[in-house]
């Protein structure tokens, strides 16, 4: 579904979720493991590769965990991942320190809150469900939302409801930069996250903690 009407307030931060709000690697990796046991025939990825997963859509997920594999060995790779992920996810100790409190300051100072994930609409509602999230997001989106490939498209979704203007993407990959580049907005950097700091380059201004991010944002619409 398309919005053409533009929300209101002015300011509105747009969340990457993982490495940024959530920590789910101890959830993740595991499932990664036990999915390519299942391809005997595969290479066993190096935990430098999985870590670099992170973040990325999932059809570049599994070109990275499986690259001699076919499509359809993929696909079916990727199904048996969203069927552990659904019987055994634990999200419950999975949010970053200082992040709710993060979300009920932006959240009180009038700001709205919204998302642009790489992920599936059942893992970003899973995240917004299970840890009482949802009541800060306006309108959360993810690649499967808009039907889209990349990050941009996501943003680009955003901006049709929310003003350009006050728009600002934060996240924790060089993905999440280029998306907001690529949308002729700024990025705030995460450097808690899943990112190295190259990574983060180009992006308007870095925080090292959650609690610092609003600091940051009154900061980047102050100037």
């Amino acid at each position: 579904m398309r919005y053409c009407c533009i929300i209101e307030p002015m300011t509105t931060v747009i969340f990457d979720v993982d490495g940024t709000l959530v920590d789910t690697r101890a959830a993740i990796y595991p499932a990664f493991r036990e999915v390519i046991r299942h391809f005997p025939n595969q290479p066993q990825p190096a935990e430098e590769v999985i870590r670099k997963t992170l973040g990325n859509p999932d059809t570049v997920i599994w070109e990275m965990l499986l690259p001699l594999a076919t499509e359809d060995e993929r696909k079916a790779a990727f199904h048996l991942y969203q069927e552990l992920v659904q019987r055994d996810f634990d999200l419950s100790q999975c949010l970053i320190p200082g992040v709710r409190e993060m979300l009920q300051e932006l959240h009180t100072l009038g700001y709205a809150l919204t998302t642009a994930s790489n992920c599936g609409e059942e893992y970003l509602n899973q995240v917004l469900d299970a840890l009482d999230l949802r009541q800060y997001f306006t309108r959360p989106l993810c690649l499967e939302s808009v039907g889209g490939t990349n990050k941009a498209q996501i943003i680009a979704e955003h901006l049709r409801v929310f003003p350009r203007d006050g728009a600002v993407m934060v996240g924790d990959r060089q993905v999440d930069v280029n998306a907001a580049r690529a949308n002729g907005i700024p990025a705030i950097g995460c450097a808690f996250g899943f990112g190295e700091d190259a990574e983060l380059l180009g992006a308007a201004t870095v925080v090292h903690h959650p609690s610092e991010l609003p600091a940051a944002v009154k900061q980047l619409f102050a100037e």
